[in-house]
């Protein structure tokens, strides 16, 4: 198997990860209307017909979850909408394990830590309520490198699929 993957990252990503330890991939950047990552799969090798993947990955760090989804996320809940009007598997990864999600958020102002107004509890509720009525699937890492394996490892599972049909 000779396959490939090119992953696309939003050009609007100020700390993309990074795919370049592992193998068969190149990376571009690329304005998304919905996500951060997207990929286009090629099965044997860069001369093949290319597959784009409808699976797209948008990452929040604990932070860019709060700032998301911790009052009006009007704007994100277009983004599911778009995703589902376009047949896009919009995966949620989450740069934080669950438990610390529950814990809350705080954030610095003025050499003071604050704790957020929005609590963990809340924002647990509120991303199990994303995942029921919008379908969103919602991956959480421990660290950058768990969510760049995860990324690779689903995309090119992906591609194993599309050869053995």
């Amino acid at each position: 198997m000779d396959s490939r993957l090119v992953i696309y990252i939003d050009t609007r990503e100020q700390t993309p990860l990074d795919f370049s330890y592992f193998p068969n991939i190149i990376v571009n950047r690329n304005t998304h209307n919905v996500g951060d990552y997207s990929c286009v799969m090629f099965n044997n090798g860069l001369h093949s017909a290319p597959t784009t993947s409808r699976t797209i990955f948008e990452r929040k760090s604990k932070a860019d979850l709060w700032g998301t989804l911790g009052g009006d996320h009007s704007r994100f809940k277009r983004e599911m909408e778009r995703a589902k009007n376009t047949g896009v598997n919009l995966v949620l990864i989450i740069e934080c394990p669950l438990t610390s999600i529950n814990n809350g958020y705080k954030y610095r102002k003025g050499g003071r830590s604050i704790d957020s107004k929005f609590s963990g509890p809340a924002m647990v509720k509120k991303l199990g309520t994303l995942r029921e009525r919008y379908g969103l699937e919602i991956v959480y890492c421990k660290n950058k490198k768990d969510m760049e394996l995860c990324i690779y490892q689903r995309w090119f599972a992906e591609c194993r699929e599309l050869e053995i049909k």
